[in-house]
């Protein structure tokens, strides 16, 4: 899970979504990581996936910021979107690397890189 900075919102409008999806997809393609589901809300992310190479840490940084850093401009803001801490972690899920965000995720099976389903977005 990633939430906003102090349960701020981190998408307004629907263009941030579809910049989210974008950002997830380009990591994707730059990790490896199998991606079974996400779901994007006002003010935080889950996302469930299999990380095939320890780079976990790194792809998050990297969609996060990546993130971060186009919705400051984009809304002419500073300071932290993101608040620390809020990964969960649960290794043993399958028998791999998953990063488990809510328990009634529905497993439909891995996101290719640049698989986008579009909204309805709120």
């Amino acid at each position: 899970m990633a939430r906003g900075n102090g349960k701020q919102t981190i998408f307004h409008i629907e263009d941030d979504y579809r910049r989210m999806v974008h950002g997830l997809s380009k990591t994707v393609g730059r990790t490896g990581w199998e991606v079974f589901a996400y779901v994007w809300m006002p003010n935080h992310i889950h996302l469930f996936l299999r990380t095939p190479k320890p780079n976990l840490s790194k792809g998050m940084q990297y969609l996060l910021s990546g993130y971060a850093n186009w919705y400051a401009k984009r809304h002419q803001r500073t300071g932290h979107l993101f608040q620390g801490g809020a990964l969960r972690w649960c290794p043993a899920l399958f028998g791999g690397h998953f990063l488990v965000l809510h328990p009634a995720f529905q497993v439909p099976g891995p996101m290719p890189p640049g698989y986008v389903e579009e909204g309805p977005w709120p």
